[in-house]
Order: C-alpha cells, then structure tokens, then sequence
C-alpha cells in the first residue's frame, strides 16, 4: 500500500480516536459487524490463537441497540487485550474503502506500512497465525 494511503488512514484513526500501538508491535485494525458470523468467527479465533499484537475492533453501522449488543459480545469474545471502537460517522469504513466484512489491516506505525487482509482468518494468505509465530 502506498504511503498516502498510509497517511490518510492513520490520520482517519487519530481523528476517530482509534488507538494504535506506536512500537514495533502491528496494530490488527479488525473491521466488523454484530450481524457478520464470519467476522465473529475471526474474532475468537484470535482469542484461541493468543496473539503477540495488538487489536482493534472497528464496528461498522451500529444503531444504539447494536451498539450494546456489539459491545458485551465483544467483551465476552474478544482477545482480553483488544479494543473495540464504531465508526458512527463512517469515516474510516470511507477511507480504508471497506466493502464487505470481515476486512482487516495489520498496521505497522514505525515502517509506515499496512498489510491487508479480507475474509476469514483461517483462510488468509499470508496466513495470519504464521504471522504470528514469527514475531
């Protein structure tokens, strides 16, 4: 992904106030929806896979209902160290230019780069558990 990208996104999540982890740990920005069984399905899988970065979970069009419902299921199925966060004004859903869910990007602040990732988690290529193991 090319550096503007880079810039308007990590400018998008500022203005949001969607925390990224600014060392050499990536950032997985987690797009998702209360409704998406497959964006739940990659959610605990990353509670079983223990991972060595950090998590954001974005939430994408939630009324004040969904919002509550989103945010006890996540707590009770998310990674303990993950944050969830809505993106009520659908800034960031614009700028990373989401289409579908589940859609995610591992965000590495220091290189200035992101790795984006679409669809189920045990399906990816690069394989996210690889990934993992090798940081």
């Amino acid at each position: 992904m090319n550096s503007s990208f880079f810039d308007d996104a990590t400018q998008a999540l500022k203005y949001s106030n969607v925390n990224i982890y600014q060392g050499p740990t990536p950032t997985l920005v987690l797009f998702w929806e209360h409704s998406c069984e497959a964006c739940k399905a990659n959610i605990q899988y990353l509670r079983q896979m223990n991972p060595k970065f950090f998590i954001v979970g974005v939430h994408l069009k939630a009324d004040i209902k969904t919002k509550t419902k989103a945010k006890q299921w996540w707590v009770q199925n998310a990674p303990r160290q993950a944050s969830v966060y809505f993106d009520d004004i659908q800034m960031l859903e614009k700028t990373f230019k989401i289409k579908v869910v589940p859609h995610s990007f591992l965000v590495y602040p220091l290189k200035k780069e992101m790795l984006g990732l679409a669809g189920s988690f045990k399906r990816s290529r690069p394989s996210l558990e690889s990934f993992n193991q090798s940081r």
